[in-house]
């Protein structure tokens, strides 16, 4: 009766160990799953701030691009009456034309803004006339 009641107290006790043991792997389990889980979106995390980082640097591209835009615009416009009244005198509407051209190309705009530009003089109505094409709509920031 001794010796099974000992066997019977060290099989419980096995049986503790065991489930003891069992214990502990899925706790130590659930722990590494956990860590998993805390990398995984640390890695999100940083995968999207670098993103916001990129994104950023790119809206700050386009914005200093049109600042310089507006800050690179031709200054001084009445320099160029003179010439104009000079170029109408000599050559007509057309040449008026031609000056307001060359004014429009040595315009600065970003890339992609302008291809081509014309103009025209019409002497009965006194009106100048400018073609201008305008950007392509993925080129407009859609803000």
């Amino acid at each position: 009766a001794k010796d099974a009641a000992r066997v019977e107290a060290e099989l419980a006790k096995r049986q503790s160990d065991r489930r003891r043991a069992a214990e502990q792997q899925q706790r130590e389990r659930d722990r590494a799953t956990k860590e998993e889980e805390r990398a995984r979106r640390q890695a999100e995390t940083e995968a999207l701030r670098q993103e916001a980082e990129s994104r950023t640097a790119e809206i700050g591209a386009h914005l200093d691009e049109l600042d310089a835009v507006l800050r690179r615009r031709p200054v001084g416009l009445e320099r160029w009456h003179s010439k104009m009244e000079r170029q109408f005198a000599s050559e007509g509407p057309a040449g008026l034309a031609d000056v307001i051209e060359n004014l429009l190309r040595r315009s600065p705009v970003p890339s992609g803004c302008r291809d081509r530009a014309g103009a025209g003089y019409a002497p009965e109505s006194a009106q100048v006339l400018i073609e201008v094409d305008l950007p392509a709509l993925e080129i407009v920031p859609p803000v």
